[in-house]
């Protein structure tokens, strides 16, 4: 992507490489042309997981990144880690492995329990445990726990949902106008035909490839009106040009977008947990919390439940390796970003 001033850049679909590039890109000073529409932005997510650490106090964290995922995935994970530890006060360790080989999970759990006391109370309130749902789609990941029947699931996977935290991306990234659903099919006629794939019935195409139209089409809109509005538009000031996305909210026939200070997507995110619905007796994903992108707060719309009654501390009373003085036992906590 060019960042000479004097080029006209197209504005950038939504790629891997706008998804989660380098913090630079948000720096106008050098990078003043970059334009992103992708719906999943790191910064996004950056805001969101630094709300629940200061939230709960949680200075001290463990990051476990599996190189062998999405490389969305890995890439948030350096950059949230990367993140964390820029901020006063904050201590992160960060360790990898590769989920497709074998991979060695009692040497990454040793870092901050003993294997036994791990093994004997992983799935404690003690513990707390935070997911990354994005797009339901199988280039995003599996998302087993959308599957989670409690009455046919052992009693560790019970537990352990207790804890577990959902980030996912709000309502409005999936939903798409008629007009989209309209694209998706043609789209999945036109991956028949062009490369002989047949998307899977249920598989949806994600909102990234309908942020590329989007794309396609907000650049028209600028430039059509800046041809036709501005007489002194001038199409060599690429960094001028640019700037005429900023602030602004844009109507497409896929989907509506609002473009911030720095040339990416305003997205809300919802924090959601397994909570029991009275009504249907049944356990599902509830919405507990939403982060509005425009000032990354984050405001509570239910209770979070904590299996012990209160949030994980950040540093175990007993020590990360139960060796404390003070305790007679080896129980301890440790908070794990997935």
């Amino acid at each position: 992507m060019p960042t000479n001033p004097e080029i006209v850049p197209p504005i950038v679909p939504p790629d891997r490489c706008s998804v989660y590039a380098d913090p630079v890109i948000r720096t106008k000073s050098m990078s003043p042309t970059w334009i992103s529409t992708t719906p999943a932005a790191g910064n996004n997510f950056h805001q969101m997981y630094h709300a629940l650490f200061r939230r709960h106090n949680w200075t001290t964290v463990y990051f476990i990144n599996d190189d062998s995922a999405n490389p969305f995935y890995s890439a948030l994970c350096k950059s949230v880690f990367q993140s964390f530890q820029s901020r006063a006060g904050n201590q992160g360790t960060f360790r990898t492995i590769n989920s497709t080989q074998d991979a060695n999970y009692t040497s990454v759990l040793n870092d901050f329990r003993t294997e036994q006391a791990f093994l004997e109370n992983m799935t404690t309130g003690d513990y707390v445990y935070v997911a990354l749902d994005t797009f339901h789609n199988i280039l995003s990941g599996n998302f087993l726990w959308m599957n989670y029947d409690p009455n046919n699931s052992s009693k560790n996977l019970n537990e352990a949902l207790k804890s577990l935290l959902v980030i996912s991306l709000g309502k409005s990234v999936n939903t798409i106008k008629a007009e989209g659903q309209y694209l998706e099919a043609v789209w999945r006629i036109k991956a028949q035909q062009l490369f002989n794939y047949t998307p899977p019935e249920k598989e949806r195409a994600t909102p990234l490839t309908y942020a590329s139209h989007a794309a396609l089409e907000i650049f028209g809109q600028v430039l059509k009106e800046s041809m036709n509005n501005t007489p002194e538009f001038d199409p060599s000031d690429g960094a001028g040009f640019a700037r005429r996305f900023l602030h602004r909210r844009f109507e497409t026939s896929v989907s509506d977008v609002y473009i911030d200070e720095v040339g990416e997507p305003r997205v809300n995110l919802v924090l959601r947990q397994f909570r029991r619905n009275s009504a249907a007796m049944s356990i599902s994903l509830t919405t507990v919390a939403v982060q509005y992108s425009h000032n990354g707060t984050l405001i509570d719309l239910l209770d979070l439940h904590w299996q012990n009654g209160s949030p994980p501390r950040n540093e175990p009373l007993c020590g990360f390796l139960g060796q404390n003085s003070i305790c007679y036992s080896t129980l301890g906590y440790a908070f794990v970003v997935l």
